[in-house]
């Protein structure tokens, strides 16, 4: 029996091409843990669940405001300078934290906002403050328009194809 670490590689083999062999897996990726517990992967060994995405902000309440009118829901602003918008049943909260530093790289982490059509959102969110990047994209996964908020975080506007 072969055995490859996948996971201190940071991969999941269940997410790799072509593997056809039986994948165990232990929470926190302790490989040689899970073979002695022959513990296979599953959907279920998450440790838990996103509550909420926080985001840096100069202008928290600003931006609760342009994300409500994105996502849908009502900014709500905390007496310690924090903003939020609530996420929708079963959806974390999208939460925005003071940070009077500027945004000065690119997010290692996005959003993509599923949208029906392409051109009418992003000429919404550019209506509310945010700004594009480049023209839309199609490709066989669908199409997307790069966006910034207007503190210039990047987002995604996406219409995926076939789904």
């Amino acid at each position: 029996m072969v055995q490859i670490t996948f996971f201190a590689m940071g991969l999941n083999p269940r997410n790799v091409p072509g593997f056809r062999g039986r994948a165990l897996c232990h929470p926190g990726g302790d490989t040689a843990r899970a073979a002695v517990e022959k513990k296979r992967c599953t959907r279920d060994m998450a440790l838990g669940t996103v509550d909420q995405w926080v985001v840096n902000a100069a202008d928290p309440s600003a931006l609760a405001r342009f994300w409500a009118f994105v996502l849908g829901g009502e900014p709500v602003d905390r007496e310690d300078g924090w903003a939020f918008v609530e996420g929708a049943a079963g959806r974390p909260r999208l939460s925005f934290q003071p940070d009077p530093a500027p945004k000065a790289e690119r997010n290692r982490l996005h959003l993509d906002v599923r949208v029906d059509d392409i051109a009418s959102a992003a000429a919404a969110v550019t209506a509310h403050g945010g700004r594009l990047r480049g023209k839309a994209v199609t490709d066989a996964q669908g199409s997307f328009q790069v966006a910034h908020d207007p503190e210039g975080n990047e987002f995604c506007l996406v219409s995926p194809a076939g789904r």
